[in-house]
């Protein structure tokens, strides 16, 4: 269902990281299997990423979903001269305030032209705070796509 919501957003090609010589399948789809540009990665795979990337690609790296901080053997990256990016939007309240509003107004303004849009996961209905334990087990086997919402009844609306 992944790549089907991945190709609905835009995607021209997916992939299953989860599958051996995903690397190689990704550099087939790049102009003379040099590898591909930018890297985004909230999982935490950059040694894999590695393999598949061109010469002088950046991979952004903002997160550790896998659960594994990785090590990363430096000569890797220098021999490929690719730029490691670490991009941890958090600290930005306390390291960068003053980008905080401009990054807001630009993503806004992304939005009112259309050319953003947020995915919610509409497979499945977590509905109640008792449904949080199950909704976090989904995302932690990756059953879910884009943002996995749970819905608590407001006012008028308890169950007690």
């Amino acid at each position: 269902r992944k790549f089907e919501v991945a190709k609905m957003f835009g995607a021209d090609y997916t992939v299953d990281y989860n599958k051996e010589g995903w690397e190689e399948q990704v550099k087939k789809f790049t102009p003379k299997g040099k590898g591909v540009d930018v890297v985004f990665d909230p999982v935490g795979m950059v040694n894999t990423s590695l393999s598949c990337t061109g010469w002088s690609a950046r991979i952004i790296i903002v997160g550790f979903a896998a659960g594994t901080i990785e090590k990363v053997a430096m000569n890797r990256v220098l021999l490929k001269n690719v730029s490691l990016l670490g991009l941890h939007w958090g600290s930005y309240t306390k390291e960068a305030p003053e980008l905080v509003e401009k990054v807001w107004e630009g993503l806004f303004q992304l939005i009112r032209e259309g050319k953003f849009k947020g995915s919610v996961c509409t497979d499945y209905k977590f509905q109640g705070l008792e449904s949080v334990s199950e909704a976090l087990a989904m995302l932690g086997r990756r059953e879910t796509w884009g943002k996995a919402v749970v819905s608590v009844p407001q006012a008028g609306e308890s169950k007690l």
